[in-house]
């Protein structure tokens, strides 16, 4: 599964953790963040409806009603990245993003659309995502997804542990957790094979496989 696929999941799923947030009664106070919260839902559904021009219309009135909503930078930016408009949605994430400069579904939307011709800036926009938020499961879980396919094993175990320790005993993180037990099994084998450790030094495979934070 490329990382563009994996975000799309992601950040749908972070997308309505803060629409529910923003119709919360303390979000409710702010009555543009609540029309704002109006106009993205009904956005949502109509892409859910594959009815996604429409929809361009009502993010792009969320984001005018309210230019610090989160939630329709988004939403927008993801659909247009679905839509292979990349240049589009370069430019909404990163309004967002000078908006909400710690926003992790932002940074999840942003390192999709990096990443096909600049995997190493897709690395570094995850790793200030995992500065930022250092308790996101999607984050990590996108870190260690990218940092595998590139071969960098002991960047990729370190993030996979992490999903490990946050993913523990919640619910809805459990085939997050399921899938980075998997992998941090294969990938210690792996870094074990480039640099067998006698002791937990302080180099970068070393801290990964002694669980030690980075």
């Amino acid at each position: 599964m490329s990382l563009s696929w994996r975000v799309l999941t992601l950040t749908f799923s972070l997308l309505m953790a803060l629409l529910v947030g923003a119709a919360s009664p303390a979000g409710a106070q702010d009555g543009r963040a609540r029309r704002a919260a109006a106009k993205t839902r009904m956005g949502t559904a109509l892409v859910r409806a594959n009815n996604p021009g429409s929809a361009v219309a009502y993010f792009r009135e969320a984001i005018q009603i309210d230019p610090r909503f989160e939630p329709a930078y988004v939403a927008l930016g993801e659909l247009y990245r679905a839509q292979g408009r990349d240049s589009d949605a370069l430019e909404v994430v990163r309004a967002g993003l000078r908006r909400r400069p710690r926003s992790v579904p932002l940074a999840l939307v942003l390192a999709a659309i990096v990443e096909p011709s600049d995997p190493a800036e897709a690395a570094e926009v995850l790793r200030e995502a995992a500065r930022a938020d250092p308790r996101s499961v999607a984050v990590q879980q996108a870190l260690g997804e990218l940092a595998r396919e590139q071969g960098a094993f002991a960047e990729a175990l370190a993030a996979y542990r992490a999903v490990l320790r946050l993913a523990a005993d919640v619910p809805e993180h459990r085939e997050a957790y399921a899938e980075a037990h998997r992998f941090v099994a294969a990938l210690r084998l792996l870094v074990r094979d480039v640099d067998p450790p006698s002791r937990c030094e302080d180099s970068e495979v070393r801290r990964a496989l002694c669980g030690r934070s980075r």
